[in-house]
């Protein structure tokens, strides 16, 4: 994997600089662009009429502006609900882990991958079922909402390493900052082509006589002038993506350890007769997005590669072997059409094989009579099921092993499987994920401090889990009693209190709920949490907000080192509240105070206010900040308001910085070689709302025995 990550984020944002500016230029030049129009079309002579009424141009510009904008405020207003908003737009299916198709848990399981191995939440998945070419994207304001979508071509024509390659790259795009500009840019886009938009809308109008004429002879003029914001769009569109698509290519390859799985989903998507091409006809706004290419066909008849949002397949493959000369690549392509050819020939005759068995075997029993139709169309209630039951066997047999090693450790070799079995074993064990231990029958989420609950734990968080998400309004009464007070009496005096606020339902299933997360160790309660979070994504407006107020009307009665209510009462506030334009970013030293408050408590989670604190407090300092800066070790525990002006103060800090204050609190975590539960759980929420990486902590840092923890930290769980 690169280690220039946040170093290319501040490359996206100078990026953005000049894009502002020709995002500014696209618009003056439409503007003058439809005066001319306008003044030739419907007033006169240019020169006169701005001699003479001056005011024409102003306000024609005003209209044409302000037009362009305000569709760009909209589009940006509704891209800040996350990466979904797109994804659905192209038509866009969610999958969800209860799926039944092996390819769509064969990509999830790839996802789930990735996802670990880049350190991050796992994103929404998406799958476009009506795009038979092969293509995905990525999008998103932040890794916290975003969404990786791949087109059914890519899974039914793709195997596992390359459909990995692809995923890799769309990765790249997150962890590199591409997804923010590409959202921006698509609300710009937008902008620029409202004018062509309103030019076909009245073009389409439907109407007769010499006002019909005229009305399409202004819309003609509209169009022409609107047309120089579409090319200055694609211009745009071109320019931003394709300078970024090597750098994912790479950084794909160094993810999967495998240039040659990438190489080979070019091959096949140039072999491929829809090749990248997309059938929607939003995809042309949103093409800087995608995987490959997917230009309109006006912009393909052309020739040129100045509207190409992405390098040829045929350049990628290159960079990515140079060895790869023209020839060869022609080659290979042809050999990859021929090895699809021979594939759709196969499941033909394959498909063909069944149905002349079945009339044989209908030819050589005729005293079997064969099943009746009923009126409507359904078979009788007495069809034999025994062929669905054997046929079923192996994938009952296959799904309840909950990891591969269990299979391949087996004492007993397996039977050798039917005919009509073998298919089945395979599809499956390509839905497998490589690496990833399966708890529960579930792989477990990308989240680097969940190793190190046992095993006990992480069952008992899969079993909590797999019967929560069923219901949203469940969900939202697990965050809400985990914020509730240990002590019968205290819940029960908060739960009457916030009753008009939750509602009976809610307040029902809460009460639910409390035993359930009691029933949790206390290490297991956050991770729990961790995993229900993208099912907020789901809820309606007004739950949101009502979860919200909940978690605000908790937030002043967190007690000084309880984490475990600070990390879910301020995790929740950085999920539900909308997206905000983030403030330029600070370099960490101007950010000291913030980063000494936090370190000091990390250290006091485990250590309290004594000098082995303030030993594991300046272990996080040592080398990042020189001692100038260092503030005292506090004498006191950090209350949650100082603990939230400091995470406030962290979060302004440039990605570089967050980098190493990241590191920062793995130093103060070894110390002594053990951590706390409010350790991990302040570390989580700190991570989670400043978006940063949770860092890699050295194996041997081991939770330490609670009896041993300070009386303070006791008392606050």
């Amino acid at each position: 994997m690169s280690t220039q990550f946040f170093e290319r984020q501040e490359v996206q944002r100078s990026q953005t600089r000049w894009l502002v500016l020709a995002f500014i230029a696209a618009l003056l030049l439409v503007t003058v662009v439809f005066n001319l129009v306008i003044i030739v079309g419907l007033i006169g002579h240019p020169g006169e009429v701005l001699s003479e009424n001056p005011e024409y141009a102003v306000w024609i510009s005003l209209v044409v502006l302000g037009t362009m904008l305000i569709a760009s405020w909209h589009r940006s207003s509704q891209l800040r609900a996350g990466g979904a908003v797109i994804a659905r737009s192209l038509g866009g299916v969610s999958v969800n882990a209860s799926e039944n198709d092996l390819k769509r848990k064969r990509l999830l399981n790839i996802v789930e991958e990735m996802a670990i191995a880049a350190r991050i939440r796992k994103p929404h998945v998406y799958v476009l079922p009506e795009e038979p070419g092969i293509n995905a994207f990525a999008a998103g304001l932040s890794p916290d909402d975003a969404v990786v979508a791949v087109t059914q071509g890519a899974l039914d024509k793709l195997d596992r390493d390359q459909l990995q390659a692809i995923i890799g790259h769309e990765f790249s795009h997150i962890l590199n900052g591409d997804m923010k500009l590409n959202m921006r840019l698509t609300a710009w886009i937008f902008g620029l082509f409202v004018i062509t938009d309103l030019a076909v809308r009245l073009a389409n109008k439907r109407g007769g006589g010499k006002d019909a004429a005229r009305l399409k002879l202004v819309a003609f003029g509209i169009f022409i002038a609107g047309s120089v914001g579409l090319f200055a769009g694609r211009l745009l569109q071109a320019a931003v993506s394709r300078r970024r698509e090597h750098l994912a290519d790479a950084s794909a390859a160094q993810f999967t350890r495998s240039p040659q799985a990438l190489q080979g989903a070019f091959i096949t998507m140039a072999a491929s007769a829809e090749g990248s091409r997309l059938l929607n006809v939003g995809a042309v706004n949103v093409a800087h997005m995608f995987f490959a290419g997917s230009e309109a066909p006006w912009a393909q008849k052309l020739g040129t590669s100045w509207f190409s949002t992405h390098p040829t397949i045929e350049e990628r493959v290159r960079a990515l072997d140079p060895r790869v000369s023209p020839v060869k690549f022609r080659t290979l392509v042809s050999d990859e059409k021929r090895k699809q050819n021979a594939r759709v020939a196969q499941a033909a005759v394959e498909g063909a094989a069944p149905a002349a068995a079945s009339a044989q075997s209908a030819a050589a029993s005729p005293a079997q009579p064969a099943p009746t139709v009923q009126a409507d169309g359904s078979q009788p209630a007495d069809v034999p099921l025994e062929g669905l039951v054997q046929f079923a066997a192996p994938i009952a047999t296959a799904s309840s092993s909950s990891s591969s090693e269990q299979v391949m450790n087996a004492s007993s070799p397996a039977p050798s499987p039917a005919p009509h079995e073998t298919g089945v074993a395979t599809a499956l064990s390509e839905t497998m994920p490589t690496g990833v231990r399966m708890i529960g029958g579930k792989p477990l989420p990308p989240d680097v401090l969940r190793n190190r609950l046992s095993q006990e734990q992480q069952a008992a968080i899969s079993v909590v889990v797999a019967r929560v998400e069923k219901s949203l309004i469940t969900v939202q009464a697990t965050y809400v009693a985990t914020m509730l007070a240990s002590e019968a009496a205290k819940w029960r005096t908060q739960l009457t209190r916030l009753a008009p606020l939750l509602g009976i339902e809610l307040l029902k299933e809460t009460q639910e709920q409390v035993q359930h997360v009691a029933a949790l160790a206390p290490a297991a309660r956050l991770p729990m949490l961790m995993d229900l979070l993208l099912l907020l994504d789901g809820m309606d407006p007004a739950d949101r907000k009502r979860l919200r107020a909940i978690a605000r009307a908790f937030a002043p009665t967190v007690a000084t080192g309880d984490m475990l209510r600070f990390a879910v009462t301020r995790i929740l506030e950085k999920r539900l509240a909308k997206a905000v334009e983030a403030p330029p970013p600070v370099p960490l030293p101007e950010r000291a105070a913030a980063v000494c408050e936090l370190y000091a408590a990390l250290a006091q989670c485990r250590f309290g206010v004594g000098k082995q604190g303030q030993n594991a407090y300046r272990a996080g300092l040592m080398g990042m900040l020189p001692p100038q800066k260092w503030v005292p070790f506090a004498e006191a525990l950090v209350a949650p308001a100082a603990l939230d002006t400091a995470l406030a103060g962290v979060a302004q800090i440039h990605p570089t910085g967050k980098k190493s204050f990241s590191e920062g609190m793995a130093r103060v975590i070894a110390v002594g070689g053990q951590l706390t539960v409010p350790q991990v759980d302040l570390l989580r929420a700190t991570c989670l709302v400043i978006d940063c990486a949770v860092p890699v902590l050295p194996a041997d840092v081991i939770f330490e025995d609670p009896d041993s923890a300070p009386a303070a930290q006791i008392s606050a769980r």
